[in-house]
């Protein structure tokens, strides 16, 4: 039995799912995960990939002459490559015995299949934990905190995003050991009990998800299962397994008090550091020194290639200071912030600076001072 499936959503399906494929030696025990799952029946075809710690599942129309039922194992680079090239609008799936014929206008193809049995995926059960939130603002969460995970193996706990639900409260986390992001946003509790819950996943892999994400108001819905993270939109599951090992203790990093407050222009200051830098980078510190007075703020670098000055005004409250940063540091904060205007904060014994809204408590961010 012939299926048809529209060229475009056939890439943009497998494009969706791929990310989750599993690399050779990741799969050393089976070769069924560096396949695509098929599955097609009721004029739908869901395509799979698990690559034993995260899988994405996503579902396309297909259009049968039957209520035709199928499953199927298809190389998953090789299909990836194939579709990337069809030539026509339309293609056709043709199943054979352990091979599937796949034909595009004058071009056919046959690629062999193997036992869909070999594949065992990830499930997605339902939990007393379940919320949403616009796909938009979890897509922004992620990439405001998952980017400052830790990048090596030193301290593998690290590597992971931290994510919370409380009171109707998403948190989200990720530290490394110079830097701290945090991200707070009010979700819909979409089952009657009011859970807490918890889990901890790789960041890199949450990075992947946000790829896959529409920058939109459409729904996301995250569910918390004892092993893994399930994210669910409306045509797309994407199941992320919980990482081995305890959190650090975070609050306990996070400054009580401060002796200085500044409120600057986000984009002003983002200008001025990016300047700065370009003469600060010859240094492996990347060391630029922030002088903030009473109105405003004075940014300085003195490296082997040169020197750089600029200032802009700010609104000061407590005492003014002096401080140096790794200007490379502050970039990637500043850029993934929105607000129109930040709030630094500073103590007198010159710990952790913290980056903070003006307002509110959306999102919070510490990075420590660098001396000569």
């Amino acid at each position: 039995m012939k299926i048809n499936i529209n060229t475009q959503e056939l890439r943009d399906a497998i494009a969706i799912v791929y990310p989750a494929l599993a690399a050779r030696i990741e799969s050393s025990y089976t070769r069924a995960y560096e396949f695509i799952h098929v599955l097609i029946g009721n004029n739908i075809m869901t395509l799979t990939c698990f690559n034993l710690v995260m899988q994405i599942e996503t579902t396309i129309p297909v259009s049968t002459e039957s209520s035709y039922m199928g499953e199927m194992l298809v190389p998953g680079k090789m299909l990836s490559e194939i579709v990337k090239k069809l030539p026509a609008d339309e293609a056709s799936f043709e199943q054979e015995k352990n091979a599937v014929k796949i034909t595009s206008g004058a071009m056919s193809m046959t690629l062999q299949t193997i036992n869909p049995e070999e594949f065992v995926g990830l499930s997605s059960p339902e939990t007393d934990v379940k919320i949403s939130l616009p796909q938009g603002t979890f897509k922004r969460m992620i990439k405001q905190t998952a980017p400052f995970a830790l990048k090596d193996d030193t301290r593998p706990v690290l590597k992971g995003s931290f994510i919370k639900y409380y009171d109707d409260t998403l948190e989200m986390v990720a530290l490394d050991n110079l830097k701290f992001a945090k991200r707070i946003e009010n979700v819909v509790n979409l089952n009657d009990l009011q859970c807490n819950a918890e889990i901890l996943v790789s960041a890199s892999l949450l990075e992947s998800a946000a790829s896959i994400l529409h920058d939109s108001s459409d729904e996301v819905v995250l569910l918390f299962s004892k092993q893994n993270l399930i994210i669910k939109t409306d045509k797309v599951t994407i199941i992320i397994r919980r990482m081995e090992g305890n959190y650090i203790s975070y609050d306990s990093i996070i400054p009580k008090d401060c002796d200085t407050k500044a409120i600057v222009n986000r984009k002003d200051f983002y200008s001025i550091i990016d300047r700065a830098y370009l003469v600060a980078q010859d240094d492996k510190r990347s060391i630029v020194k922030f002088s903030y007075t009473d109105k405003y703020l004075y940014v300085s670098v003195n490296s082997e290639i040169g020197s750089f000055s600029d200032e802009m005004p700010i609104l000061l409250s407590g005492e003014p200071i002096s401080i140096q940063f790794n200007a490379r540091y502050l970039i990637d904060i500043v850029k993934v912030i929105d607000d129109e205007e930040m709030c630094f904060e500073f103590t007198k014994r010159l710990g952790p600076c913290a980056i903070k809204p003006v307002k509110g408590n959306s999102f919070f961010y510490l990075t420590v001072p660098v001396d000569r």
